[in-house]
C-alpha cells in the first residue's frame, strides 16, 4: 500500500505535525488519498501504512484495543518492562532526545505523540528491551516455529524476509537478521543470530540535520550513518561470537 507519510505535509516546517494525532483508521485514510499505481504491485517498497493494516487486523481478531493486546501478549509474556505505546513524557530522566533542523534552527523531535500507540513508529523502549526481544523472537518464544520461518524467508526481495533484513553471520552458516529503524532524529540497528543466541543492539542520536522535506542530502546522512552502525554491529560480532557447536 502506498506510504502514509507521503500523504501528509509535505512542509518544510513539520512542527505543527509532531502534536497531529495519527490513527490506524486516519492513517489508512490518508493513504487512500495516494495513487496505487499497478506497476507497484510485485515490487517492494517499506510502507508504514501495511501495519496500520495489520494493527486493525489483530484488533478485529482479538476483540481488543491493539495497544491492550501488545501489553498481554508481547510486552508482559517477554518481560519488556520498559517498552511502551504510551506516549513518551519529553521531561523524563534518561529519555534519548533528537534533533532536526528547519532553516538552520535546531528542533526537538522527541516527543511521539503523532505516532504513539499505533503499530508502525508507536513504541518507545531501551536498548535491553530490544536485545531481550530480539532473543524471545529467534528463540521461538515470541511467535510460532512457522511463522518465524516465513518471517526469515525472502519473498524475493533479498535481503529483506518479513520485517527483518539479512546480514551474512560470521559464525554461522545461516544468516542474522536484523531490524533497522530510521527516525529524523534516531538511528537505531537491532541484530539478533538465526538461533537466538546473541544480539546486539545501538541507538544513535544523529547530529542535527535537516529533514528530507527541506534537503534530501540530510536523509542520506542518515542512511549512511545506519549504515556504519550496522556494519560496526556484525564486524564487533563477528570477533566476539562463537560457533555453534
Amino acid at each position: 500500500m502506498p506510504e502514509v507519510n507521503e500523504a501528509g505535509p509535505q512542509d518544510v516546517d513539520f512542527r505543527h505535525a509532531l502534536s497531529q494525532k495519527l490513527t490506524m483508521e486516519s492513517g489508512l485514510q490518508l493513504a487512500g488519498t495516494l495513487p496505487w499505481p499497478a506497476a507497484s504491485v510485485g515490487t517492494f517498497k517499506y510502507s508504514n501504512t501495511n501495519y496500520l493494516a495489520l494493527g486493525l487486523l489483530i484488533q478485529e481478531l482479538r476483540h481488543k484495543p491493539f495497544n491492550q493486546v501488545m501489553q498481554e501478549e508481547v510486552f508482559d509474556p517477554l518481560g519488556l518492562k520498559n517498552t511502551s505505546l504510551k506516549p513518551v513524557d519529553p521531561t523524563s530522566p534518561g529519555l534519548l532526545h533528537g534533533y532536526a533542523t528547519i532553516r538552520g534552527e535546531r528542533v526537538d523531535v522527541t516527543d511521539n505523540a503523532a505516532w504513539a500507540g499505533n503499530p508502525a513508529e508507536g513504541a518507545t523502549s531501551t536498548v535491553e528491551d530490544v536485545n531481550l526481544f530480539m532473543a524471545a523472537l529467534f528463540t521461538g518464544r515470541a511467535v510460532s516455529s512457522t511463522s518465524l520461518k516465513e518471517m526469515k524467508t525472502s519473498s524475493g526481495f533479498a535481503p529483506y524476509g518479513l520485517g527483518m533484513w539479512e546480514h551474512s553471520d560470521g559464525c554461522s552458516k545461516e544468516s542474522r537478521h536484523e531490524g533497522l529503524g530510521s527516525l529524523w532524529g534516531h538511528q537505531t540497528t537491532a541484530v539478533s543470530s538465526a538461533d537466538g543466541r546473541y544480539q546486539a543492539t545501538m541507538t544513535v542520536t544523529v547530529p542535527p540535520l535537516p529533514t528530507g522535506l527541506e534537503d534530501p542530502a540530510g536523509e542520506e546522512k542518515r542512511n549512511f550513518m545506519n549504515g556504519q552502525i550496522e556494519s560496526s554491529l556484525n564486524d564487533a560480532l563477528d570477533r566476539l561470537c562463537k560457533p555453534a557447536s
